[in-house]
């Protein structure tokens, strides 16, 4: 009989247990994604205990009553990182204003680390580092017990659907192998647009323009009093504060969105040409 070595698996015990999603938002890992200034990180700050590590330095300094430390490096990334393990009672809610900023400070200190310019491309082995680097950030703060809002702004990119045909979304701006890396964990990206009278909306729901998502099954619904059948909410008014945006969010978290018999025009500085009607009615 051979013998058994240590390279033999031992058995796993498997246990068939429900999963029971918790019903408070808070929980979840959320990307908020807009343009400057359309009120991304404000209101991030409204979740309950918040706590901003920011990435963009200074972007912070005119939201009232917001709790924050700017980032200046990816060693000070990793300092405030170490902080929040070894005190996770800290916070209830992190909020990462942006994370495409993280990734190019780690990207910057994988260049230093090999030695490599700053206009100098980083080679298969600098992007190998930094996804390394990166991906074990991410992941140690998806480890933390309380919720994570990340934020990016956006950026009309050109894409290549199934059929072969060319199409230009409204997407966060981030690298492909940052995208890949966070697409992992986010459960919701919602898309904040603003039109030329600053009318905001935060889109959850993706179309051949936006390239929002949601993967909430029971949550974000317009419920039929009458069937009790659930309709998809696709956008949320953020109205005229960050408070009243937060609330907006909630109540469609909660399915009880309610939706005004208004039309409304939507636009961005980042638009594809052409204004964009859309009933909310029909949201």
């Amino acid at each position: 009989m051979s013998k058994t070595t240590s390279l033999s698996p031992k058995t796993l015990i498997l246990e068939k247990k429900r999963n029971i999603p918790s019903d408070d938002l808070g929980d979840y890992t959320l990307l908020f994604a807009g343009e400057k200034k359309t009120g991304k990180t404000s209101i991030a700050t409204q979740f309950p205990d918040h706590f901003v590590l920011e990435f963009e330095p200074g972007n912070c300094d005119h939201i009232a009553d917001c709790y924050f430390r700017d980032i200046h490096d990816w060693n000070e990334a990793k300092g405030a990182l170490k902080f929040l393990q070894e005190n996770p009672d800290f916070c209830q809610t992190l909020v990462i204003d942006d994370i495409p900023s993280v990734y190019d400070f780690c990207m910057r200190a994988v260049r230093k680390f090999l030695k490599k310019g700053e206009e100098e491309k980083p080679g298969y082995d600098g992007y190998d580092v930094c996804s390394r680097w990166f991906t074990e950030w991410i992941r140690d703060i998806q480890k933390l017990p309380i919720g994570k809002i990340y934020t990016a702004h956006v950026d009309i990119k050109e894409s290549e659907t199934r059929t072969g045909r060319t199409v230009s979304q409204l997407e966060p701006t981030w690298t492909k192998q940052c995208k890949k890396i966070m697409d992992t964990y986010v459960t919701l990206t919602g898309i904040i647009l603003q039109d030329d009278d600053a009318n905001r909306q935060m889109q959850i729901v993706g179309d051949s323009f936006v390239k929002a998502n949601n993967g909430f099954q029971n949550h974000f619904l317009k419920v039929d009093r009458q069937t009790g059948k659930g309709k998809q909410v696709t956008k949320i008014e953020l109205g005229n504060s960050p408070q009243e945006g937060y609330q907006n969010i909630l109540r469609a978290w909660n399915n009880s969105f309610n939706v005004k018999s208004t039309k409304v025009t939507k636009s961005t500085s980042t638009n594809n040409g052409g204004m964009k009607q859309v009933n909310v009615n029909d949201l």
